[in-house]
């Protein structure tokens, strides 16, 4: 039982890292693209052109933030049931 445990837990660490490692990636993306369009939008002598660059760069900020959010929600959720089922297969035994 304890060494089924050790895997499964194993198996969940790295599919941890795993996610991380996406998560971290498409974050790096996302501030590349940020960064580009407040450039653009800082050269660009069109004012009305230059708001739109900038107000993409906003929005896109803004939903990179949320998809973050929703992760972290979404892990700490499953964390809990996770803890809740070891709790009840604790009391169990």
């Amino acid at each position: 039982m304890e060494n089924f445990k050790l895997i499964e837990n194993l198996e969940t660490a790295r599919k941890g890292r795993d996610f991380l490692r996406h998560l971290v990636a498409d974050l790096e993306t996302t501030i590349d693209a940020v960064e580009l369009l407040l450039a653009a939008a800082v050269k660009e002598p069109d004012g009305e052109k230059a708001a739109r660059m900038a107000a993409l760069a906003a929005r896109t900020a803004f939903q990179a933030t949320e998809r973050v959010a929703k992760g972290y929600m979404m892990a700490v959720t499953m964390s809990s049931e996770d803890a809740e089922e070891d709790s009840e297969e604790g009391d169990e035994e």
